[in-house]
Formats: structure tokens, sequence, C-alpha cells
């Protein structure tokens, strides 16, 4: 009977534990590699390169519902299926899937709409776009919204104002503002857009231990306490976590973590906590690496390299 490898998530991450899956064991007769997602498309971060398909190699993509999951019981409920498990892998990034970014766009196309129609009328007043959320994927979003303003001059960009929760770091605020983003809240008509959410609740994994913060009690290698035969990511320690190279590395040592089950040898301590952030705006980058950040000459290097990993990878 073959061995069941599933991994559930959304993010890039969850990709490249897949993709680094199928290249090291996906040839392997006595193992199966399913990844659970919720997203038809794969993340936007990974390009139009990898159209959507059912399988990356020999990984199967399982496009579903999440509906439960037990670790007592090694097995995972989906909309489709259920799916009993040898080895898990659970990404509790939190993530816009493609399907939401998509209503959001549709969404903000509408509001445009509306603020080109009144303008045609002579009415005039400010219109808020609030992304909720502290996070690398808010930030992000709420970038890419104040490019798509700014770089229509019809749409009503003096009356839009893209606004995101306020964040304690004086460098982040100087970049938020010179690329038309409010770091604070107004009382302005508009839309708000809610913060992503991660691909199943940590609360409702049946047998994971969690603290009064409700987030999971996780080893050093990644393990849930008391359960061996799986390895996670908590999304806390993912919020400001989004450079491709990083998440790569990372998948690295959860993909080697989880070989490492299979084959009955030593696991390692993952890397995964600390800031690794990259955000985009109309008119500068901005970094911020552990208590290193920067949105001048660093930010552009990093972007530079951040954009050399990502064609390397969609050539391999």
């Amino acid at each position: 009977m073959k061995k069941q490898l599933l991994i559930i998530g959304n993010s890039p991450l969850s990709f490249f534990v897949a993709k680094q899956l199928d290249e090291r064991i996906g040839d392997l007769a006595h193992i199966e590699i399913v990844w659970v997602t919720t997203s038809e498309k794969i993340h936007p971060a990974i390009q139009e390169a990898f159209k959507p398909k059912q399988y990356i190699g020999s990984v199967n993509r399982l496009i579903t519902a999440v509906k439960s999951i037990n670790l007592n019981d090694r097995r995972v409920v989906t909309g489709k299926k259920t799916l009993d498990y040898d080895l898990l892998f659970i990404d509790q990034t939190a993530t816009f899937t493609t399907g939401e970014r998509d209503k959001i766009l549709d969404q903000f196309e509408t509001l445009i709409a509306t603020v080109r129609a009144k303008e045609n009328r002579g009415m005039s007043g400010k219109v808020k776009l609030a992304v909720t959320g502290a996070s690398a994927e808010s930030y992000q979003l709420a970038l890419d919204l104040a490019t798509r303003v700014a770089r229509d001059s019809s749409s009503g960009v003096s009356s839009i104002r893209v606004e995101v929760e306020s964040y304690p770091q004086s460098k982040l605020k100087n970049f938020f503002v010179d690329n038309h983003i409010y770091a604070r809240k107004s009382q302005y008509p508009g839309m708000s857009i809610k913060e992503p959410m991660v691909i199943f609740s940590s609360k409702k994994i049946r047998g994971l231990r969690v603290d009064l913060a409700g987030r999971a009690i996780l080893l050093a290698t990644g393990e849930p306490a008391q359960h061996q035969n799986a390895i996670m990511i908590d999304a806390d320690d993912r919020l400001f976590q989004n450079i491709g190279r990083s998440d790569w590395n990372l998948a690295k040592q959860i993909t080697d973590n989880l070989v490492a089950k299979l084959d009955g040898t030593l696991e390692k301590p993952l890397d995964s906590s600390g800031k690794k952030l990259i955000l985009q705006g109309s008119n500068s980058s901005y970094i911020e690496i552990g208590r290193v950040s920067s949105n001048r000459n660093r930010a552009n290097a990093v972007r530079a390299l951040e954009r050399r990993f990502w064609r390397r990878l969609l050539a391999r």
C-alpha cells in the first residue's frame, strides 16, 4: 500500500514544499503526494508560468475546502473526499486566494466607477479603500490597489484614499506615504477589505494542543506536540514573511524533515520565525529582514535578487 503524504495550504510555501517533494521523492512508487488547496489557481506570486492544472510533476492537486483535520486519527476530511495520511504538512500562512483577489478587484472597479460617476456630476469628496490586517499579504494588496489607482489619473486618484492598519516602524510609514498609502483610519465612506484567512483554523484541528492565545504548540522541528506524523507552520510566524527566496529555504527545511520522517533519520529545527518582508509600491520598494529595514538602495538590491529568484524558479 502506498504511503500518503498530504500538504494543506494556499501560500507559495505550500507550492514550494510540493515542488521540492516532487523533486526529492516524487518518483518513488510507494509514496503518493497530495496537495489540498482551496485556490483553483496557484498564488499570484507564482505568476502565469504555472497554469492551473491537476498535477505538479507527480503531486496531485486537490482543489477543495478543508472540512476537518484530525491528528489523532490521521485523517483529513475535504469537500470532495476523506483522506487518511501517513505524513501531513499544514501551512497556516494567511493568504488571499486567487478567487478572493478576483472578487476584491471586481469590488474595486465598482468603487472606481462610482467615483467617476460622482465626479462627472460635479460631486466631490474623499472615499476610502481600507485594507484590514497587519501583514505582508494585506500591505501588498493595498499597494497593488494604490498602484492601479495612481496609473489612471481619470479614476479619481485624488478622491480615493487607500488605508492600511498602522505599523510602528518609521521607515515603513515613510514608504507608505511615498506610495500613496495612509497608515491610519478615517471616517470617510468607501469599502473595507477583510484580512486574509488561514486555510483551516488551529482551534478546529482535533488533537492539536494550543496555548491561551490559540497558537499551536509546536516543537522546534515544526512537529505538533504528541504528533510525530505531522509538521505545521503557525500563522503568526508568517505574518511578515513573503520573500520568495526565504520561503524556498524554509520549504527545503520542511521537506528535509518530512523525508527524514520517512527514512527514520534525525530531524532538524526549522528557522521559521522573524521578519522576512518585501513590499513593492508604484514608486519604491521596502524590505525588513530581522532588525534591518530599508526603503532605499538595500531594498532595491533585495528586490532585484527576488526577481532573479523567480526567473530561475520559473525556468526550472
